[in-house]
């Protein structure tokens, strides 16, 4: 069965900045070690990024169902700022299939059926979380509740922004 793309919120598609095309039927996803090859109309193992005439195109760019700040110690880098925090977001799906997944809800969750029933006020732009982690006071920004990759596209426009 072709997924509905028609279903998906412009907003949040992304053509992803690393993928190869493979024949005129599949193309493959180089985000992640899994390398998918992904027919047109159906998505990779991560259900976050679909085929969609030959490209592969992320559909969670800016879907963020997660977001927290967090101590900067609960990262693996709790050397940098001691006592600061950081914003930390993340998405649906995920690359793995953990038995002992503490985000099911998120990396379970299918976002083709998700997008079914999300409002594109949903979409939070690179720019707006900059703007969020602002305004608390955030030194930093992280990636999480699933495997950080399927936001890649987003993450690098999150961190260009971070860094001005």
């Amino acid at each position: 069965m072709t997924e509905k793309i028609d279903l998906i919120y412009p907003k949040f598609l992304k053509m992803a900045k690393y993928q190869k095309k493979i024949d005129g039927k599949s193309t493959q996803c180089l985000i992640c070690e899994r390398k998918c090859k992904i027919l047109k109309g159906k998505y990779g193992f991560c259900q976050s990024r679909i085929n969609k005439e030959g490209e592969i195109y992320s559909i969670v760019y800016g879907l963020i169902p997660a977001l927290s700040f967090n101590p900067i110690e609960k990262k693996p880098l709790y050397h940098f700022y001691p006592g600061s925090t950081a914003i930390t977001v993340g998405t649906y799906g995920c690359n793995f299939a953990c038995f002992w997944c503490q985000n099911y809800h998120l990396s379970k969750t299918n976002p083709i059926k998700t997008h079914q029933f999300a409002r594109s006020d949903e979409f939070i732009s690179p720019k707006k979380l900059i703007e969020i982690a602002l305004k608390r006071r955030c030194k930093g920004t992280s990636i999480s509740f699933n495997e950080p990759t399927l936001l890649f596209e987003y993450s690098v426009d999150v961190f260009k922004l971070a860094k001005q």
